[in-house]
């Protein structure tokens, strides 16, 4: 069989780029076998065209370039599927974000409807322990007898002023041998207006004489309130109340209240009597002639006192003036005396116990009391002067 003729040559190379175009519309393993193909079929046809004197350059040449166009192609098409599956994943993440926002979003909505449904019904408990507050209060005033509603109404004056507001007595039905029977009594948080019933078949009321304390004893009873109900040990429940008048409940309801002990002994105060005027006012003298002597800052003068004790004046007031004699400081002490200081060879002033006011206000006197140096006063000026009343170190 002899070699392609011109003829068919002409028809071959065309139909050879057709099948080429066709790889190239087709995946990357396909068009690169195309082109093999193509190339192998390229090089028979230039074996049979070179006896025919045929120029197969320009199909070469074009097969060359849609070579390069393949190769180009393949690349672009290995980036495109690594994007589309970058997208993929992207996508896929975005839908896992969005059930995890869905699930966040419900359980917030859930979690909302939780809080509004426990205020709602924390509204309505409320109001049913308000109404039943009420209804309690208006049935405990029905049938009372007159003489133990009168005796309730004292004892709640009592624990009022005794500081306990809070707890109320609403109902009794009797009072005998000291016992009421059948006793309602409120105990309140007056903040909040919440609180508890307490309810008992008997209650009894006594007074702790020593400790100052009133003790209030519910027996065969219960306690109801928010948290339900609770009952009474077998020996009841008893409720103090601290610092509380002992002698006006005893004297106000002595059929009701039972007292023990003792009430502590109270020890009257002696008071010493006044001095005399004219022996204060030479004593008063003595004192201020020697504070006049002194060199100090301030000008100090003794404006009163009580009485002469082993050495101190008591109740006294001194005054003291700045150079423009004017009123500058006064102190107020319990006690006042003058020391001396034998190893120092100083006189002092000192005041225990009371005020000192200046013109910025007053202040306690401190415990180791307020001393003032009296400057320009020798140790035996003060004992000559004050006939030896003093207090020696």
């Amino acid at each position: 069989m002899g070699g392609p003729t011109p003829t068919m040559m002409r028809l071959f190379v065309p139909i050879l780029l057709l099948l080429l175009g066709a790889a190239l519309a087709g995946g990357t393993i396909y068009h690169l076998r195309w082109v093999a193909a193509a190339q192998l079929a390229l090089a028979q046809a230039r074996q049979g065209a070179e006896p025919a004197g045929l120029d197969l350059g320009s199909a070469a040449s074009e097969l060359q370039q849609v070579q390069v166009r393949a190769v180009a192609t393949s690349s672009d098409l290995d980036a495109a599927r690594v994007e589309l599956r970058e997208l993929r994943a992207e996508r896929e993440q975005s839908k896992q974000r969005i059930k995890q926002l869905e699930s966040e979003l419900n359980s917030e909505i859930k979690r909302r409807q939780d809080v509004d449904g426990l205020i709602e019904n924390t509204a309505k408990a409320i109001l049913a322990e308000r109404e039943r507050h009420n209804r309690e209060i208006w049935e405990s005033r029905r049938y009372m007898p007159e003489g133990v509603r009168l005796a309730l109404v004292t004892v709640n004056e009592r624990l009022r002023e005794d500081g306990h507001p809070e707890f109320r007595f609403l109902k009794a039905m009797k009072i005998e041998d000291k016992v009421m029977y059948d006793v309602q009594v409120l105990d309140r948080d007056l903040t909040t207006l919440a609180g508890a019933v307490l309810i008992a078949k008997q209650v009894t009321i006594e007074v702790d004489r020593g400790k100052g304390a009133v003790i209030i004893t519910f027996k065969d009873g219960y306690r109801r309130g928010p948290g339900g109900r609770e009952a009474f040990s077998k020996t009841g429940k008893a409720i103090v109340f601290p610092d509380a008048n002992g002698r006006e409940w005893e004297s106000r309801l002595p059929f009701l209240v039972a007292g023990r002990g003792e009430y502590p002994v109270e020890v009257a105060e002696v008071r010493k009597p006044r001095m005399g005027r004219t022996r204060r006012d030479g004593w008063r003298k003595r004192v201020n002639a020697l504070l006049a002597g002194a060199t100090t800052e301030k000008r100090y003068r003794l404006e009163t006192f009580r009485n002469l004790e082993s050495g101190r004046f008591s109740e006294a007031l001194l005054l003291g003036y700045d150079k423009s004699k004017k009123l500058a400081m006064s102190v107020e002490a319990e006690w006042m005396s003058i020391q001396v200081n034998d190893r120092g060879k100083y006189v002092e002033l000192v005041l225990e116990n009371g005020t000192l006011r200046k013109l910025g206000g007053a202040t306690p006197i401190p415990d180791g009391g307020y001393r003032i140096r009296l400057t320009g006063v020798e140790p035996s000026q003060a004992i000559g002067g004050m006939l030896g009343m003093v207090k020696r170190q």
